[in-house]
């Protein structure tokens, strides 16, 4: 359901676990039939009354199984954000067709948090890039760095409880 009326923002609510994932819409599209190369990145937050986190999805499609053992993320500038992995890391499914689905979700820590708002500017060109044998480099859409600013926006707003 949207956060609020007319809000690009949805959340999902985990009543077991009192837990609030919000995400902006233009994640939520997730094609029917995935061909190669169509590849997402994109944030989303989970929260609590306590606690809240910012995860990043990177997924790949393709025809090529990458087994990935590197991410970037960088902008124009050169700043650059990076996780590293082991080949045995990978989330990799099959699809009908021989298309390769290999995806990404990570917890992002303050650190690369702070990192991730000096790439994600307005009007930025973002770029984010898999590495395994070779390297292949994905144009963030506007759409999903418009929807990333959002989303950081109603991170930055959540109001958490305090512990005694």
């Amino acid at each position: 359901m949207p956060t609020a009326k007319s809000s690009p923002l949805y959340q999902k609510m985990d009543k077991t676990g009192d837990l609030v994932y919000t995400a902006h819409k233009s994640s939520l599209k997730r094609p029917f039939l995935s061909f190669a190369n169509k590849n997402r990145f994109y944030l989303y937050t989970v929260n609590n009354r306590e606690s809240k986190w910012v995860r990043i999805v990177f997924e790949y499609n393709g025809i090529d199984r990458l087994l990935i053992d590197k991410i970037s993320l960088k902008n124009g500038k050169s700043q650059k954000l990076e996780w590293n992995f082991s080949n045995n890391d990978n989330n990799v499914d099959g699809r009908h067709g021989g298309i390769v689905h290999e995806k990404k979700d990570l917890l992002v820590t303050q650190e690369q948090f702070e990192k991730l708002m000096q790439l994600l500017k307005p009007r930025t060109m973002v770029e984010y890039s898999f590495s395994s044998d070779y390297e292949e480099e994905y144009p963030i859409t506007k759409e999903s760095l418009e929807g990333s600013l959002k989303l950081v926006e109603y991170y930055e707003s959540i109001p958490l409880a305090v512990l005694r």
